[in-house]
């Protein structure tokens, strides 16, 4: 509600703005869940109890919002996107009291982790897409949680929670990684008429979840074709903290004869 989502509001845009059951004592696992069946946390006594830990009930929680914002909640990548989103509010929650802030549940881990840092996940880890998809909507997730965290830094807190979760709202179902990141683009037109776009397309790119534009169209210096060893000089906007893959295509109405060869500095 301090974000500005609120069923008092004219629209009213609250987001779960109703009492969530939690069971502190659900089973003897090491394992909690939000559960859309009954609309309720249920937290683990497995290892250190997860209700202990405040990560992982802002975690659970997260999953509650999510699904009351798009009930058609899953598929695709979109599981990633959650656990992403949900380690990132935890973290958002906690950046201020906490000792190591992208650290998510020093508590719970410390039953499983051998030795410090006690983290279940980051959200500062510089996984990449698609290269480093594991195929683990936990670990996946850290490519968006990552997304999130850098535009904390950039924006602050409140800022970043609100493109977060306004984001939400704009995923298609079934939605990839890709899509969250034109959620965000899309989450900060309507919250901020577009003036966080470029610290986003940063972030997405950072992750490779955008592509860095081309130029529009390639000038052959002194004649309209290409000939044998010829050179042709291309620019992009210089990005040097951002991991930018260079892509050259040809139109399918040219002729090659011979190898064509790139050699990008």
């Amino acid at each position: 509600q301090s974000l500005g989502y609120s069923d008092a509001n004219t629209p009213a845009n609250g987001i779960r703005e109703r009492t969530i059951p939690a069971n502190a004592h659900w089973f003897a696992q090491d394992q909690s869940f939000f559960s859309a069946s009954d609309g309720a946390l249920h937290f683990g006594d497995g290892g250190v109890a997860d209700a202990q830990d405040p990560d992982i009930i802002v975690h659970e929680y997260a999953h509650a919002l999510q699904q009351d914002q798009l009930p058609y909640w899953g598929g695709g990548e979109m599981n990633a996107i959650g656990e992403g989103f949900s380690d990132y509010l935890a973290a958002s929650r906690f950046a201020e009291e906490s000792i190591d802030p992208a650290c998510i549940a020093e508590r719970d881990s410390r039953a499983y982790v051998e030795h410090a840092p006690y983290c279940l996940r980051r959200v500062d880890r510089s996984r990449l897409y698609p290269v480093d998809l594991a195929g683990d909507a936990h670990q996946d997730g850290e490519i968006w949680s990552r997304v999130l965290w850098d535009l904390r830094g950039e924006l602050g807190g409140p800022a970043a929670d609100r493109l977060a979760l306004e984001s939400n709202f704009y995923l298609p179902p079934a939605a990839s990684l890709a899509d969250a990141g034109q959620a965000l683009l899309d989450a900060d037109v309507v919250l901020n008429d577009g003036a966080h776009s470029d610290e986003i397309r940063a972030a997405l790119m950072r992750r490779g979840l955008l592509s860095l534009a081309a130029p529009a169209a390639l000038a052959v210096s002194g004649s309209p074709a290409l000939t044998p060893a010829s050179t042709v000089g291309v620019s992009w906007q210089g990005s040097d903290d951002l991991l930018v893959g260079y892509e050259v295509q040809v139109s399918l109405d040219s002729t090659l004869a011979g190898p064509l060869t790139y050699d990008f500095n």
